[in-house]
């Protein structure tokens, strides 16, 4: 079973009224204390389970936060989604029809890294802290060290920094954004997703894609709960919350750290509405796709015709497309039809109408199989 890394997503709600939110930035992220011993560290379990809610609330903290004496731990999940790297190409990591067919989001994050499966069977870490105190070494072996102490499982950190599971399966993906003072680390946690659903829209149904955006490595992965069954997404919140206050404060568990918050509403957390806008946008989605091409030659048995497309898509418009016939026809409006596609979305919704209203136009039978090779390509 080849498939790439994945994860599960929570969002944040609504905890404080206007005031106290200001308070709470200020106590979270303005401590006066300076020994590493003494972080004023917290945990946040988001209540949301919307990608969109939670990728807006982590950017939210990063950005609004002063991380000189702080740290936070923020876990999440979030309802079924596939969530690429910043610079990845969404057609080349999956199957973006079938996504949407199945009523899966697919989302674009701020950090690089591969791509990953998210849904309610699956937890989010977001480590951040300042640049000067970014540690993935530690975030990792911290995770290692509660399965190990908690569960007894058999798990270890590779030096692609996943997590495996019997010194084989992923059962977590990493990745990072660092910026110039502050930065984050956030990984994923595969304890209970649908593998099945998961393998149905991590893959490409696009073959001839060529392109220089960063492309997944595809592992082998397993649930957590196949082999303890007793772990539960509760049960993790609860020791990983323990375990990260203990280890970042004063050796205790203080409960009052551990907050359960909600990120949808603006009084608590000004301005993360835009950001969430910004995060859904077909421009950030889609249109931050770097440069690609397909080139893909159809073959029709009965004519012995030849149909080769190449096109090339550039911030998610087609901006070039060649169409070649093997049997010139002056019924088959080549031309036509190039014209017709170029400058569109490359989004079978933009593309679908016009190829069926061409298809309607040059009915012959080379020409409606011409028609319905695009489709594919859509």
């Amino acid at each position: 079973m080849k498939i790439t890394p994945h994860s599960s997503v929570w969002q944040i709600g609504r905890l404080f009224t206007q005031k106290k939110m200001y308070n709470w930035v200020q106590t979270t992220f303005y401590s006066s204390s300076s020994h590493p011993r003494n972080l004023n560290s917290k945990v946040y379990v988001s209540m949301s389970n919307d990608i969109f809610e939670n990728l807006a609330l982590e950017d939210w903290i990063y950005e609004h936060s002063d991380f000189k004496n702080n740290t936070v731990l923020l876990l999440w999940r979030n309802r079924p989604t596939v969530v690429i790297g910043r610079h990845q190409n969404p057609w080349q990591e999956c199957d973006v029809r079938k996504i949407y067919q199945n009523g899966v989001n697919l989302a674009r994050r701020k950090s690089g890294g591969g791509t990953v499966y998210h849904d309610l069977g699956n937890l989010n870490f977001s480590f951040l802290s300042s640049k000067d105190m970014y540690n993935r070494e530690k975030n990792l072996k911290f995770i290692v060290e509660v399965l190990r102490r908690q569960w007894d499982v058999n798990v270890e950190v590779n030096e692609r920094d996943d997590i495996l599971l019997n010194n084989r399966y992923k059962i977590s993906g990493t990745a990072a954004k660092l910026g110039r003072t502050a930065a984050y680390h956030h990984c994923t946690l595969l304890v209970d997703t649908d593998i099945q659903m998961m393998e149905n829209v991590l893959h490409s149904r696009l073959p001839g894609l060529q392109s220089s955006a960063t492309q997944s490595v595809r592992s082998g992965v397993l649930n957590l709960r196949d082999v303890e069954p007793t772990i539960s997404y509760q049960s993790l919140i609860e020791a990983f919350s323990k375990q990260y206050i203990e280890q970042n404060g004063e050796g205790k568990a203080d409960t009052r750290k551990i907050i359960k918050v909600n990120p949808w509403e603006e009084s608590e957390f000004p301005g993360i509405t835009e950001i969430k806008q910004a995060l859904q946008e077909w421009t950030w989605i889609f249109g931050k796709t770097p440069k690609f091409c397909i080139e893909r030659t159809f073959h029709r048995s009965p004519s012995s015709t030849d149909f080769t497309i190449n096109m090339t898509i550039h911030r998610g418009f087609i901006t070039d497309i060649n169409l070649k016939l093997s049997k010139n026809s002056k019924d088959i409006p080549v031309s036509k039809i190039s014209d017709a596609l170029k400058g569109l979305p490359y989004w079978h919704s933009s593309t679908g109408p016009v190829i069926k209203q061409l298809g309607k136009e040059h009915g012959d039978c080379d020409t409606l199989w011409m028609f319905n090779c695009l489709a594919e390509l859509f």
